[in-house]
């Protein structure tokens, strides 16, 4: 019932004109990857760049949308699109209950988060990024809980090396993993999830660009000022981004939302909750395009007793 419920959720408000401006350049780059059988590398589109290296992190996503396309046209997108949507709250609901136990809170706030990121869910390989990286957060937090068997994180060694060739944002996944499992290292000296760690970053050479993948994140945030006359990575602070996006216009609220209850369950919040708390709250900081994650990641506000 409750993926049901988003689901309708999810149609209510993502059932809408696509406005990434970046999909029609995405379906036709995996439009000519499907037809042509091989993964750029370098770029095919610009003339004064010409053949000069791609680092194209999201060839697979982008073949995955060009299918969509081919074969359901616009539609197809919409719905796929509705359909990660329906996964994201699902998840999201399933995370938050397990770390605040009251069903109807739970469904509430998660139902909040999801209005405002909402519009933030569009035809782009970044969706992945934010249904994985609310997968990652529930099954470590069910594990650290005692819901879920140790067992259960050895399918991030299958969810990494798909992620990868999908979108950069797999890097985000790495740090919410370093952040729950060092200071668990650090209390517990146990061995298993350092060694799980490294595995977990060894599969990320799994790409046709291997260890550029790690980097491009970090070589990209180094743009961040060349794009500061671009709305979207404006900080949330700076008027033009309040007033401008849809984010802004809904800033206020969460913002104040998510505080008044981290300071309600400060004293409960344990270390990697905090940490991953710090995290997305310092990436919304950066940008109002990153706000939506923070939103998203407003559970961890709750902590965990069990840890």
């Amino acid at each position: 019932m409750i993926f049901l419920y988003f689901a309708l959720l999810s149609v209510s408000l993502l059932w809408r004109p696509d406005e990434s401006l970046d999909l029609w350049w995405h379906l036709k780059t995996g439009q000519l990857m499907w037809e042509q059988g091989r993964i750029f590398t370098t770029d095919i589109f610009s003339y004064t760049a010409f053949g000069q290296p791609w680092i194209n992190h999201e060839w697979l996503a982008e073949i995955v949308y060009a299918f969509i396309f081919k074969y359901f046209n616009l539609s197809g997108l919409v719905v796929f699109r509705c359909f990660l949507g329906s996964l994201i709250g699902f998840i999201l609901y399933r995370w938050t209950l397990l770390l605040c136990g009251r069903r109807s809170l739970s469904l509430l706030l998660a139902s909040i988060a999801f209005w405002v990121a909402s519009p933030r869910f569009m035809e782009h390989p970044s969706l992945f990024s934010t249904l994985f990286t609310l997968f990652i957060l529930w099954i470590v937090s069910g594990v650290q809980s005692g819901f879920l068997s140790q067992k259960t994180y050895f399918w991030f060694l299958g969810l990494f090396p798909l992620w990868v060739n999908i979108h950069s944002g797999f890097v985000l996944g790495l740090a919410v993993l370093f952040l729950f499992w060092v200071p668990d290292f650090l209390k517990t000296k146990k061995k298993g999830e350092v060694f799980l760690f490294l595995l977990i970053v060894a599969s990320c050479f799994l790409s046709p660009f291997t260890y550029q993948t790690l980097i491009f994140p970090l070589t990209h945030m180094g743009l961040h000022v060349p794009l500061q006359n671009t709305v979207e990575w404006l900080s949330p602070f700076n008027p033009e981004a309040l007033t401008r996006t849809i984010e802004g216009e809904r800033f206020p609220i969460v913002f104040f939302l998510i505080g008044f209850i981290f300071l309600l369950n400060r004293r409960s919040i344990k270390v990697p909750y905090l940490l991953v708390f710090g995290l997305m709250g310092c990436l919304s900081m950066m940008a109002i395009r990153f706000f939506f994650r923070f939103c998203l990641s407003g559970g961890s506000s709750f902590g965990d007793d069990s840890y």
